[in-house]
């Protein structure tokens, strides 16, 4: 594949591309910097070297050119992986990472190692069903695990809102622990119920990492406490998405209890026969104006929270939207005024099915 043409992705995807792009160059450009300064190397070759991208890969170190590499090559993966099927990722990850080592002139090995990570990522993501949207699968059985959960998550020691996570272009994650005196310690800790958390919605991930990072992104997805590329207050906003998710399990089982009522309930027709009252169950029937909605949400990396802080309808009809049933007109236009918020939308621009 020619690394210079790449299926094309959103504006917004590419925008942050670009500035993962911009943040590497910013990164080996201070890295010199700092090095000339140690060297005391004249400001004549400094200016030079800062306004010559060929100059600036020849003087930099190879762990400087590495690093600058894999942040770019991230961004792009991340992008792909995030919008494309596995199978078509893994034929384009090759491409990817030929791109950003050409970039930054980085060592081959570096690359190989980074994309068969990210090979890796993506299979998992296939095996657990997850694409622009990470599915939750919740039943009754879970309800006393997300109990449990909630109360040692809001126990933590030290789990104020120094302790919080930050997000970045390329999918990156930071877990922040500023000023608090039990850092190291809640981390472990906090990665621990995530885990637990993660495996009883059903998920497995080959890298225990990953695991804590689908968590974080769960959080993303779901939590309020999500706002301008970071949640505060980490293990308050996962105690209250446990409380959440054990609310879903116990509306989980009283759903499940109807269902076996309506299974026994029986009348007796006119003429002798026996009826079943249970109501037939109804599909889906909106699904391009799901995907479309996805797809809204996705260019602005917002979630259905940030649809509803802008004016929108509220999360659980969004998220009515979101699984492809019907909603009503004015709904609609909620919708429309809050992706208006970016760029115009007119309801009109809303698709009928």
């Amino acid at each position: 594949m020619d690394v210079t043409r790449l299926p094309e992705i959103s504006p917004e995807g590419r925008r942050r591309i670009a500035q993962a792009r911009k943040e590497a160059q910013s990164f080996l450009k201070q890295a010199f910097v700092e090095l000339a300064a140690r060297a005391k190397v004249k400001r004549a070759h400094n200016k030079r070297t800062l306004k010559d991208r060929r100059t600036l890969l020849k003087d930099a170190s190879r762990d400087n050119r590495n690093t600058a590499m894999l942040l770019y090559l991230d961004a792009i993966a991340w992008e792909y992986m995030c919008t494309r099927s596995g199978a078509e990722f893994e034929t384009l990850i090759g491409a990817i990472g030929e791109k950003a080592q050409r970039k930054f002139n980085g060592d081959i090995q570096a690359v190989s190692a980074r994309t068969l990570a990210w090979i890796d990522e993506a299979r998992d993501r296939t095996k657990n069903g997850i694409d622009e949207h990470i599915p939750l699968r919740i039943g009754p059985q879970q309800m006393p695990i997300f109990h449990d959960l909630q109360v040692q998550f809001r126990g933590l020691p030290g789990s104020g809102p120094d302790f919080h996570a930050l997000f970045t272009d390329g999918g990156r994650k930071h877990i922040i622990f500023d000023g608090t005196q039990h850092g190291e310690f809640l981390r472990g800790r906090f990665d621990q119920l995530a885990r637990r958390a993660m495996a009883a919605l059903n998920f497995t991930f080959t890298n225990p990492s990953r695991t804590v990072d689908y968590w974080l992104d769960i959080l993303r997805q779901e939590s309020p406490h999500f706002e301008d590329g970071r949640i505060s207050r980490l293990c308050f906003a996962s105690a209250e998405l446990c409380r959440e998710l054990e609310t879903r399990a116990v509306e989980a089982g009283a759903a499940a209890n109807i269902e076996r009522a309506q299974r026994t309930v029986v009348r007796r027709a006119p003429r002798g026969g026996i009826l079943d009252t249970k109501a037939p169950r109804k599909d889906p029937e909106f699904l391009k104006r799901a995907a479309w909605l996805k797809d809204q949400l996705q260019a602005w990396s917002w979630n259905k929270h940030d649809l509803h802080r802008n004016g929108g309808p509220d999360n659980k009809t969004v998220q009515k939207i979101l699984d492809g049933f019907d909603v009503r007109a004015d709904v609609l236009e909620k919708v429309a005024r809050a992706l208006s918020v970016k760029r115009p939308v007119a309801v009109l621009d809303i698709p009928r099915d």
